[in-house]
């Protein structure tokens, strides 16, 4: 098991699956880490699904033509699915739920994926706020797929007006991989598997382009020769842009996003602060080797529109406009700050207008008995733990360090003002009693505020949603927990 995996699961974490980790057994969002063993078996999975692409490829239906993805921002929100799986249908869960359920537009179409477990709770949200447009889909509990209805597709509509779930060669989290498949079997909605990686949180769709963070393209490069095959005087590059447009987005404009400026690696620090010694869980979610912070560009990155100059206005995420931790000293040598401007930076330079809005880094934390780092076999909790003996610690406090992201929003930008409306995923405000470990967030009311302002600077109309540390901790938000299926 990983150092980082073997840790959040001795948080307060039940509930939430991180986005970044696989869920090794069908039990519904409880986070369950895999064993070195695990992890090895997954990427074997991988290049045996690349090797056997081409034979299963004979099976499938046609390839969707002229697909066009649904935008991130633009157009009326006609069409969302959630995933709610039994076990997240109370306390923080109950709360956001409830909010989207009764602020949504009325125009909005939602399509429920749950669990036998969690229909009745849902249904009773649909009758609460008349949303008679909504549809439930229902899986068994043994079914184990996650909150997270984002990652594991991307929806393009096709010059026949057809909508497909369009979904990479492989994906880790089980039991997501058959969300579509549910939700097909059951709508006039269609699926088709493609080649290439990728994961729905990390592509944003624009009016005219399209983003899709730099590490899945990379990932891709190692299907080349094996399930995709360059024509003559094709590069693997030149190859893997090509089929990211022919079976996404033949329409729009392809960019990569990622930092020119090296991304620190996820990793467990020793700190000490005023000769106290904590045990620091940092950059969760950021692999070896990745050119983007934050494992997803939809944590920093927000789609607003065009200005009244033509230019697309993006905001993207500060940890310096947010407030400081009030309890310790370490959170901007944590909060990657350059990575950000670099990506800032290189957007503006592309001629788009870059907002910068507050990004703050706090942490949960624990006190653990200074045993549970005593793992021989994992070089770094040991050489922690050996550390922590020798100084006479038995107890330290495990903090994991996490964004609180605000751009991880939904955005409804249309023509008509009243229409125009952003869900703002909160952190200072509406806080559940706090647990043994919980803190008092409240000073982050300062930074959801001053992303309000930004959105309604811009001409939106703002719901603030109820306080999204639960999932934020697992590396997501509000957009994370959707599906745009439509938009008009």
């Amino acid at each position: 098991m990983s150092s980082s995996a073997y840790l959040y699961s001795l948080l307060e974490n039940d509930g939430v699956v991180r986005r970044d980790l696989p869920q090794s057994m069908a039990v519904p969002s409880i986070a369950i880490p895999v064993d070195a063993f695990e992890l090895n078996a997954l990427a074997t999975r991988a290049r045996a699904s690349a090797r056997n692409f081409e034979f299963l490829n004979n099976l499938q239906p046609p390839q969707p033509q002229n697909p066009k993805l649904i935008p991130s921002a633009d157009g009326k929100i006609t069409g969302m699915l959630l995933t709610i799986p039994v076990g997240n249908t109370s306390g923080d869960f109950a709360a956001i739920y409830d909010k989207l359920f009764e602020t949504l537009p009325a125009h909005t179409d939602l399509l429920c994926l749950v669990n036998t477990g969690s229909k009745s709770t849902v249904e009773n949200w649909i009758q609460t706020y008349n949303r008679t447009n909504a549809a439930v889909v229902e899986a068994p509990d043994h079914v184990g797929f996650s909150i997270w209805a984002q990652d594991a597709y991307a929806i393009s509509e096709t010059s026949a007006s057809e909508t497909y779930f369009i979904e990479p060669l492989s994906f880790l989290r089980y039991a997501d991989a058959v969300i579509s498949d549910y939700v097909t079997n059951a709508t006039s909605l269609k699926n088709f598997q493609t080649p290439l990686y990728f994961q729905g949180g990390n592509i944003l769709i624009g009016d005219d382009f399209w983003f899709i963070g730099i590490d899945y393209p990379t990932n891709t490069l190692d299907y080349v020769n094996n399930s995709i095959f360059p024509n003559p005087g094709e590069t693997g590059e030149q190859l893997v842009r090509r089929l990211y447009t022919e079976y996404l987005d033949s329409s729009r404009t392809l960019r990569y996003i990622g930092s020119t400026v090296p991304v620190p690696s996820e990793g467990i620090v020793l700190a000490q602060e005023q000769g106290t010694y904590y045990v620091d869980m940092v950059y969760q979610g950021n692999k070896n080797g990745t050119a983007q912070p934050l494992f997803h560009i939809d944590m920093f990155l927000s789609l607003a529109g065009r200005d009244q100059n033509g230019s697309y206005q993006i905001l993207v995420a500060d940890p310096s406009l947010g407030p400081a931790t009030p309890w310790s000293t370490s959170g901007a040598g944590y909060s990657m700050q350059n990575v950000f401007d670099n990506i800032a930076s290189n957007l503006s330079a592309s001629g788009y207008t870059v907002i910068r809005n507050p990004l703050p880094i706090t942490f949960s934390s624990r006190m653990l008995p200074v045993s549970v780092f005593n793992r021989p076999h994992d070089p770094e909790l040991f050489s922690i733990y050996t550390t922590l003996t020798a100084a006479g610690v038995s107890q330290v406090e495990l903090r994991s360090w996490y964004f609180a992201t605000a751009n991880n929003a939904l955005v409804q930008n249309t023509q008509d003002a009243g229409d125009k409306k952003v869900w703002l995923p909160t952190y200072g405000y509406d806080l559940q009693s706090p647990g043994s470990s919980e803190k008092d967030y409240s000073y982050l009311q300062a930074s959801d505020n001053a992303n309000k302002q930004i959105w309604e600077n811009l001409g939106y109309n703002v719901e603030m949603l109820p306080s999204f540390h639960r999932l934020a901790r697992g590396l997501g938000a509000v957009h994370c927990i959707q599906k745009y299926v439509s938009r008009g």
